[in-house]
């Protein structure tokens, strides 16, 4: 009875913490929206022209407030996948082309900072069992933390392998600064961000990798990833690998 009261309590704790997660994520979302709408058009001037230092002001805020909607985006998500909430459809798709269209869909992204985008490396008849959807969120949120981390002007490459019979492997290689040793082992936790400066900068929620792993070994799949200081990351999406006539099952 002990045990049972103690579970019970976990699992109502649990439930109370999820539903206020949930709850003030929706409550933001909804002035947020109207910030966010009323900063655009200021940016636009669609109220006048306005001096370079409002101007500058506004693109500040501008951006701290995209930074937010991301942070409401990924509570959610964290949230309803903790929650088992999130409905996977697993059906055979083409890798190579998922990834193409991953990387079309964030080329815009790195071409801001001058970072291309690319898939060096695929294999012939690369059909894996996935979610579509789901399946290019994780590997958008690769794609955008290594233009985040990659020099100005740097490539972001894409490869495809196959690991071991069965399984199909997409890897993201970055040029970034690498993730110290230290901080390697928590780098899947909610809200984990390496204690650096530039990490700091680069912003982030702290929830993109963590979402991403629960992504993946809810599609019977995995993340992984290798860093050295200085020699920028890799890391990698696992899945299983279907065959080219089931899509038509």
């Amino acid at each position: 009875m002990v045990v049972s009261r103690g579970y019970l309590c976990t699992k109502k704790a649990e439930r109370i913490k999820q539903n206020f997660i949930a709850t003030v994520s929706h409550e933001l979302r909804t002035p947020l929206t109207s910030i966010t709408g009323a900063l655009s058009l200021l940016e636009k001037e669609v109220v006048g022209e306005l001096p370079v230092n409002v101007r500058q002001m506004l693109k500040v805020a501008a951006n701290n407030s995209q930074r937010l909607h991301l942070l409401i985006n990924d509570l959610l998500d964290i949230e309803k996948l903790v929650s088992d909430k999130v409905h996977f459809v697993l059906k055979p798709y083409d890798l190579t082309a998922l990834v193409k269209e991953a990387i079309l869909m964030n080329s815009p992204l790195g071409e801001a900072q001058g970072i291309t985008l690319s898939l060096a490396a695929t294999l012939e008849n690369a059909w894996v069992l996935t979610d579509k959807d789901r399946f290019l969120q994780a590997l958008s949120n690769l794609q955008s933390n290594a233009i985040k981390y990659s020099p100005a002007n740097g490539q972001v490459t894409m490869t495809i392998t196959q690991p071991k019979e069965g399984v199909l492997c997409v890897a993201v290689q970055d040029q970034g600064p690498g993730i110290p040793e230290s901080f390697q082992s928590r780098i899947f936790e909610k809200f984990a961000q390496a204690d650096t400066s530039d990490t700091r900068k680069k912003g982030g929620t702290g929830l993109g990798l963590a979402i991403t792993k629960q992504l993946m070994e809810r599609m019977q799949g995995s993340i992984g990833f290798i860093s050295e200081a200085g020699q920028g990351s890799c890391f990698w999406l696992t899945l299983p690998a279907a065959t080219q006539v089931d899509n038509s099952v």
